[in-house]
């Protein structure tokens, strides 16, 4: 009898330290979140923006002005070190979700490899000579497997809203250099 006593209060402590080691990490998680959305306000609000969209993910933040066409992308370097890089969409030449994969060899006879999920990127590639910005939506290094179709649907919702504005950008320009050409002819 005494020992499924001592059993029970055994297990009892395992279960208590791991909830209290739980509540301890999610505490951290959600200060860290916490941080990160008080650092993109905090920011956006020094540039003068208004985030008509924002995306938080696991060390990137990610805020669009639409009206003023500036994307904000915001990345914890450490607890509590952050740096960003604030760009025109104007200045945009191409957006796109990347799929980087890692190659695995099997080790069989038949030298088969197998390709396993490494990221999925938004790349924002500039005009001129600026320096391309990722977003990493998943990272195999920070994100669990079961994320995979998330990241890779918020990656495209992302894709597909900036592609928006890149076209409105050429059709903009489109109808700038009709009126040119019809005040050359006149």
């Amino acid at each position: 009898m005494s020992i499924l006593v001592v059993a029970f209060a055994l297990i009892c402590f395992v279960v208590l330290v791991t909830v209290l080691f739980i509540a301890v990490e999610k505490r951290k998680t959600d200060a860290r979140m916490n941080q990160f959305i008080n650092r993109l306000k905090e920011l956006g609000s020094l540039n003068n923006l208004e985030f008509t969209s924002q995306e938080m993910l696991k060390g990137i933040a990610i805020g669009l002005d639409g009206r003023q066409r500036k994307v904000l992308v915001l990345m914890g370097n450490h607890e509590t070190t952050f740096s960003y890089r604030l760009f025109n969409v104007n200045d945009v030449a191409i957006c796109e979700v990347k799929h980087e994969y890692n190659t695995v060899n099997l080790g069989l006879k038949n030298d088969k490899t197998d390709r396993d999920l490494e990221k999925i990127i938004l790349r924002f590639e500039m005009k001129g000579t600026q320096e391309s910005v990722e977003v990493d939506f998943y990272n195999i290094r920070t994100s669990d497997v079961y994320e995979i179709k998330e990241s890779a649907e918020k990656a495209k919702r992302w894709e597909a809203l900036l592609a928006e504005m890149l076209k409105e950008r050429s059709k903009k320009a489109a109808r700038l250099n009709n009126i040119s050409v019809r005040l050359l002819i006149m």
